[in-house]
């Protein structure tokens, strides 16, 4: 093969390869699965599959499936109930977590890691009002079938 050949035929080479590495990663990028942001509507597709679910496995009448409606709002009470008793023990976990990052911190460390945590605090508070407003919406919306 001549030298002009060659010339002409390693750029076309390596022109392919790279759109085809750069197409591998892309389609990699694209079809990756991402993770789900809203748990609050996953958990109620969830619920919605399981009474889908254990309504024609199990060939619930209308009655029963408004009974096992009942009975995962009545568990969900329970967990969230559970869940507030504990908030007590994990802001004690939370608080000993930041004093012995603060006891490890230069001062000028210091006032950087409060202003983060108050801007986490804040993100954390806006998430928990969101997540009530949307729970509130959603026990009126099973209430209304």
């Amino acid at each position: 093969m001549s030298a002009r050949l060659r010339g002409v035929y390693l750029p076309l080479l390596l022109v392919f390869l790279s759109g085809t590495l750069v197409g591998g990663f892309a389609h990699r990028l694209y079809t990756i699965n991402s993770v789900k942001a809203d748990t609050r509507s996953g958990q109620e597709e969830s619920r919605r599959r399981y009474l889908e679910e254990m309504r024609t496995r199990l060939k619930l009448s209308e009655q029963q499936v408004s009974n096992l409606s009942d009975i995962l709002d009545d568990t969900r009470e329970k967990a969230k109930a559970i869940r507030e008793q504990s908030k007590p023990a994990l802001k004690s976990v939370r608080d000993g977590h930041a004093a012995r990052v603060n006891a490890m911190l230069a001062e000028n460390q210091r006032v950087e890691y409060a202003k983060l945590r108050e801007e986490r605090e804040q993100k954390r508070l806006e998430k928990e009002r969101l997540d009530q407003e949307r729970e509130a919406k959603e026990k009126a919306a099973r209430t209304r079938r």
